[in-house]
C-alpha cells in the first residue's frame, strides 16, 4: 500500500490566510481611527481648558488685589450662586460658553471692556 502525492495543490490554506489578513486589518483600522480622531479631541479639551483655568487665575488675582473690571467682584458670592444653582463652576461654563468677540474687537465704548476677560454670562437667581 503506497501512497502517491497528489500533484494538484489546494488553494484552501492561502484563501484562508488572506481572508484572516483582511479582517484583522478592519479590525485593527475600525479601532484605531477613532482612537486618533478622540485623541485630537481630548486635545483640543485639554488645551481650552488651560486656557479657561489661565483666565479665571487673572480674574482671581485681580479679584484679590480689588484692581480693574474686578473691583466689585465678590468671588464667594459668585460661588455660593453657582452652588445655589446646583452646579459647578465647570459646569456652569459648559452651559454657558463664552461668546465669540465681535468683530471690531471691543465690546463696547469703553478701553475696559477689550483688556478685562470675559466670563460666561449668567442670570442667577
Amino acid at each position: 500500500m503506497t501512497r502517491e502525492a497528489k500533484d494538484s495543490s489546494s488553494s484552501f490554506p492561502y484563501w484562508v490566510a488572506l481572508s484572516s489578513l483582511g479582517v484583522a486589518l478592519w479590525l485593527f483600522f475600525a479601532n484605531a481611527v477613532p482612537a486618533v480622531q478622540e485623541r485630537a479631541e481630548l486635545e483640543q479639551l485639554g488645551s481650552d481648558l488651560e486656557q479657561l483655568r489661565q483666565s479665571y487665575d487673572t480674574a482671581i488675582h485681580e479679584a484679590r488685589l480689588a484692581r480693574g473690571s474686578a473691583t466689585r467682584q465678590d468671588l464667594q458670592a459668585l460661588l455660593v450662586a453657582i452652588d445655589r444653582l446646583g452646579l459647578t463652576p465647570a459646569e456652569l461654563c459648559t452651559l454657558h460658553p463664552e461668546p465669540p468677540p465681535p468683530a471690531d474687537g471691543v465690546a463696547d465704548g469703553s478701553p475696559d471692556a477689550a483688556a478685562a476677560p470675559r466670563g460666561p454670562r449668567t442670570k442667577f437667581p
